[in-house]
């Protein structure tokens, strides 16, 4: 029951922030590029928070599988269903974020959006918020010396993280194992940390370009 109680509250989150997934992971911080180049690296972080979020979805389903064998006996085939399609979503979602980051590769910062980024005061929005100071921490790292590719580069680390997990899930069905459901709350503790990455970054950065 426990098991379902978290599904039941991450699923009507993640039905929310999908619909609102084109404001809130990694978006908007593109404008510290060019015109013109912006809305093509916006495009593929669009792309690639759409499909996290989907693979976020599938996981969440995962779960759901062991929740279900608390009545009845697991059902292994679905779970492997669940864990192929979440992590085929992830690794298209990491494709539209590599993407974004080598077309932002070699485009210069715009100085004036560079500049807003390295001069707000984050410390006190996080504390006002009541931001989660960890995360908030490891974005503020990178903003704080207007390094926006930093936060792509270190986006696609916590994904990769996550298929290695998911790869790891993938292995033990394909086994007739079923994956001890620690490993489920690492999974899903790793999905939501990088949602909430990829939130803070986008928050933060647009209060600082609205200074």
């Amino acid at each position: 029951m426990k098991y379902m109680k978290v599904f039941l509250f991450m699923s009507i989150i993640l039905f929310q922030v999908i619909h609102l997934v084109g404001a809130i992971c990694l978006n908007d911080i593109a404008e510290v590029y060019p015109d013109g180049k912006s809305s093509e690296i916006e495009a593929y972080i669009i792309d690639g928070a759409e499909k996290f979020l989907s693979s976020y979805s599938d996981s969440l389903l995962l779960m759901k599988e062991y929740e279900i064998s608390s009545n009845s006996s697991f059902n292994s085939t679905m779970a492997l269903l669940r864990t192929e399609s979440a992590l085929k979503k992830l690794e298209e979602s990491r494709s539209s974020y590599a993407k974004a980051l080598e077309m932002a590769e070699n485009v210069p910062y715009v100085k004036a959006f560079k500049d807003k980024l390295e001069s707000f005061n984050y410390e006190k929005y996080i504390n006002d918020e009541g931001l989660n100071t960890g995360l908030a921490n490891e974005v503020t790292k990178f903003l704080n010396v207007g390094d926006v590719k930093g936060l792509y580069i270190r986006n696609l680390e916590r994904i990769d993280k996550i298929i290695e997990i998911l790869s790891r899930i993938k292995s033990s069905l394909n086994e007739g194992r079923i994956p001890i459901v620690n490993t489920l709350w690492y999974l899903l503790q790793n999905y939501s940390e990088t949602a909430l990455f990829g939130n803070y970054s986008t928050i933060l950065a647009k209060v600082a370009f609205s200074e």
